[in-house]
């Protein structure tokens, strides 16, 4: 599965804003797209700051470097909020797919098994998946009526084989499977870009596949949209798969199960939010690497390269980038003063563990004088899932005694850390800590990783109204968040109800 993200904080994102407008001014006059995409990003609205890019500039090669670096630099924060989006919505989808299997109230969810295999294959937790692929099989045979989902069942036990390593099952499930039904081709070609990496469906047969699932610039099929993102992605095919997220409406469900008259059940695939940011990936890494050829920009591409591969964790690139970040010297101050960090963080990927930590600790020691610093060790221990319980120990205690809004990126490091350690009353504290020392304008000027674990510490803590209104407000700039708001807002009524309050779900 792929887990979890982030790149360098607002403090010196908006440093290098300063050098980039510096270096840029002897530049060719700026896109009016990338101003307009900056001002969007300084005000928080990353997630808008993106589609306008991706809507407004599809020849990316007619901007100068300098446009390319915001270009890039944009997309990487996107990547990194949304991976955070990702794991948040495998949590919150499980818990309320689970209570509605476990409902005992009239109206039973016949769909709700089907969309959990998906949960437990990303998670690895594949007897579950099992367990809940049979559930559904046995639905359908009593009750036929969401007939149209039938073909996912092959596809999810394939899934599953192919997971295990279980090449005969695989096979023969494989052979099941109707390879004209374009969902089901396609389904077939991403389980295995996510098992073996191999792509090998025509791409004639995607595009032809367009016309049946958009109609009149609006995609009828969220599955579709799913995988014609990926494996185009995963192609390098970007123009193609920028086509189909420039359309996707991304608050729009999968399925939509009808138990009655008066009770629809929304479900959703947190794989969509995996495939988008596998596109931001691609198209951030498709820039920079053109950048990297430009000696005046070089050192600036090849760490926001470095940038892109600590937010996945990549363990192929590692000892790379761990030798290129020594190279680096034209870099603004602000981002040289990580280069010990960042390079440590690579090193981590492939073993290099006890100089790693080191360098963290030494960072964290520092972070009374420096907190961005400290701030970018602890996030490579989130980046990584890095066990630092010493180095985050002396890290929250500057961050608790910082009163500045310098430290809010300390304060909101240390509270994801402990947030992915299930340190949940920790959690709470550093986070509105952070939010203490963020921007008092309005919630939604502050950071979005904030906003997004502080919304997941509140469910955590069952103080859901509180919750739900920070993804209410967020959902404004990032309508993928919808998957999760609803199903936040479904385990709340579910807990509702088994207090005996009287709500109807």
């Amino acid at each position: 599965m792929a887990d979890i993200m982030k790149i360098a904080n607002s403090l010196l994102a908006l440093l290098l804003f300063q050098s980039l407008f510096l270096i840029g001014s002897n530049a060719n006059a700026a896109n009016t797209h990338i101003d307009s995409a900056m001002k969007l990003y300084k005000s928080m609205e990353i997630n808008k700051a993106v589609a306008k890019l991706i809507i407004n500039i599809d020849d990316i090669n007619t901007l100068n470097s300098v446009e390319k670096i915001k270009y890039a630099l944009i997309i990487n924060k996107n990547l990194s909020i949304y991976r955070d989006i990702y794991s948040k919505s495998l949590d919150t989808q499980q818990i309320f797919l689970e209570s509605l299997i476990n409902d005992k109230g009239k109206g039973k969810s016949l769909v709700a098994p089907l969309f959990l295999t998906e949960i437990y294959i990303l998670q690895k937790e594949l007897n579950k998946a099992e367990q809940q692929l049979n559930k559904f099989k046995e639905n359908l045979k009593r009750n036929n009526k969401n007939a149209a989902l039938e073909p996912a069942t092959n596809i999810y036990n394939a899934w599953i084989a192919l997971v295990k390593g279980d090449t005969k099952r695989f096979k023969e499930t494989q052979k099941k499977i109707d390879l004209d039904d374009p969902l089901s081709a396609m389904a077939l070609d991403v389980i295995q870009i996510l098992t073996t990496g191999k792509s090998t469906i025509e791409l004639s047969f995607i595009k032809a596949a367009e016309d049946k699932y958009i109609i009149e610039d609006e995609i009828k099929s969220v599955r579709f949209a799913n995988y014609a993102i990926r494996i185009y992605s995963h192609r390098g095919e970007l123009s193609k798969a920028r086509s189909i997220v420039k359309l996707l409406d991304q608050k729009r469900p999968s399925y939509t199960e009808e138990i009655s008259q008066f009770k629809l059940i929304k479900f959703y695939e947190p794989s969509l939010i995996d495939s988008v940011a596998t596109f931001y990936y691609k198209l951030a890494k498709s820039i920079l690497e053109e950048l990297e050829k430009d000696t005046k920009y070089h050192d600036m591409a090849i760490y926001y390269l470095s940038d892109l591969e600590l937010i996945t964790s990549n363990t192929t690139s590692a000892k790379r980038f761990k030798e290129q970040m020594l190279t680096l010297t034209r870099l603004p101050k602000s981002l040289s003063s990580l280069l010990a960090i960042r390079q440590n963080g690579h090193a981590y990927l492939y073993g290099k563990t006890t100089r790693a930590y080191q360098a963290w600790e030494k960072a964290v020691n520092n972070a009374k004088n420096n907190p961005s610093i400290g701030a970018e060790a602890i996030l490579m221990c989130i980046y990584l899932d890095a066990s630092c319980p010493t180095i985050v120990q002396t890290a929250q205690l500057k961050a608790e005694n910082g009163k500045s809004k310098l430290f809010e990126n300390l304060n909101t490091n240390v509270g994801r850390y402990f947030l992915l350690k299930k340190e949940n009353i920790k959690a709470m504290r550093l986070l509105e800590n952070a939010l203490d020392r963020g921007n008092a304008g309005g919630i939604l000027m502050n950071e979005p990783i904030l906003l997004l674990n502080l919304a997941e510490i509140y469910r955590l803590n069952k103080r859901y109204s509180e919750s739900l209104q920070i993804y209410f407000s967020l959902g404004q700039n990032f309508p993928i968040l919808r998957q999760v708001q609803d199903a936040v807002q479904g385990e709340y009524l579910f807990r509702q109800r088994s207090t005996g309050s009287n709500i109807v779900f």
